[in-house]
């Protein structure tokens, strides 16, 4: 049976809720924590994740709280060391190795990005990579462009000690590796590039005509792609289709809008989530068949999204917008946020655990 402890206050002020935060330790161990309320005053919400039993919040009334006080916000902001516009982020499933890349930079963390260190291929200048993709602790995959609009892969088999670049004609916008054998580039020529050998060799298969922005791979057998127009591709690239590149959906979501999508993330085969210009937000639950416009309550750009579970999705974007949802995707609020410049990528390896990064070097850990 749970404890209880009595918290006396005639006033719940600052000091007696900075009292309450410091109790948490407690509380993760099963500490109930009740308190009086006084009348005029209220609990903010943000500070209370509830269990089944409340909290009851009427003035005058006894407040409880059976799980857990947070702070206000569980993003920190981690010093990279850098200036630079930061574009993509990749974290292995355990966390504890993560990429970040961006304009002419690329960063390493192996401490579950508390501390970074830069890895930046040879002869950066002049190149940006858009986006990374880290199946392990020591293979990465980032892709970007050179100068002018050619474009390129690089992949570290070394966690960034050396890169191996594989040149394009057009710029690479972003790459998911299913496996440290498997990973899918898609770019502005609106070709998918492969590999099933780690990156040793690459092969393509064209997906119309329309820019691609974002890739999320949920297996060997399905990849969804978003873009321009707010193009969104199921596709299965290795089922021996046309330049090896089979199609399941195509849709397009935003034409009448002139707008783009620009990142996707599925939580499973059916259920995905995608972002884009002016807050856009759409979501599917039937592996493409239909997919359903969600308010996100902003009009910004809305340049990341990652959903790792247990409901959760988080997408990131101009002006420092964090949203949260709950439900994977399909309601949203804002997360508090402690930047406002614009964040670019996002990457969750745990349903609390998150990596973001954006403008001026900027990393942000949710934890």
């Amino acid at each position: 049976m749970k404890r209880l402890i009595d918290l006396i206050s005639t006033s719940f002020s600052n000091s007696i809720l900075n009292g309450l935060l410091g109790l948490a330790v407690l509380i993760a161990f099963g500490v109930m924590v009740r308190a009086t309320l006084p009348a005029g005053d209220q609990v903010p919400v943000s500070l209370i994740e509830t269990g089944a039993e409340g909290p009851v919040s009427q003035a005058g009334s006894d407040i409880y709280l059976p799980f857990v006080i947070r702070s206000p916000s569980g993003w920190s902001s981690q010093t990279s060391g850098v200036g630079n516009l930061l574009l993509g982020v990749s974290c292995t499933a355990d966390g504890q190795n993560c990429m970040a890349v961006g304009s002419q930079i690329a960063l390493y963390t192996n401490n579950g990005g508390n501390s970074w260190s830069p890895v930046t291929p040879a002869g950066i200048a002049g190149l940006v990579l858009n986006d990374v993709s880290c199946p392990s602790a020591s293979r990465c995959v980032a892709v970007g462009q050179r100068t002018g609009s050619a474009g390129i892969i690089l992949v570290t088999n070394n966690a960034g000690g050396s890169w191996t670049p594989f040149n394009q004609s057009y710029r690479m916008d972003a790459v998911d590796c299913i496996s440290t054998s498997e990973c899918v580039a898609v770019g502005n020529d609106s070709e998918a590039r492969f590999t099933f050998n780690g990156g040793a060799s690459w092969g393509s298969g064209r997906l119309g005509n329309t820019p691609l922005f974002g890739i999320d791979c949920i297996s060997s057998k399905t990849c969804w792609m978003v873009g321009v127009g707010g193009r969104v591709i199921g596709t299965y690239p290795n089922a021996g289709g046309p330049g090896g590149i089979g199609v399941i959906s195509k849709k397009d979501l935003l034409l009448a809008e002139e707008k783009s999508l620009l990142s996707i993330s599925c939580v499973q085969q059916s259920t995905c989530v995608t972002v884009g210009e002016i807050g856009k937000i759409f979501k599917t639950t039937n592996t493409g068949g239909n997919w359903s416009s969600q308010s996100s309550g902003t009009g910004v750009t809305l340049t990341g999204v990652s959903c790792p579970g247990s409901s959760l999705c988080y997408t990131v974007g101009d002006g420092g917008t964090i949203l949260i949802s709950n439900d994977d995707g399909s309601t949203w609020a804002p997360d508090d946020s402690p930047v406002a410049v614009n964040l670019k990528d996002i990457d969750c390896y745990g349903p609390t655990n998150c990596l973001a990064v954006g403008a001026g070097g900027t990393i942000l850990l949710r934890q």
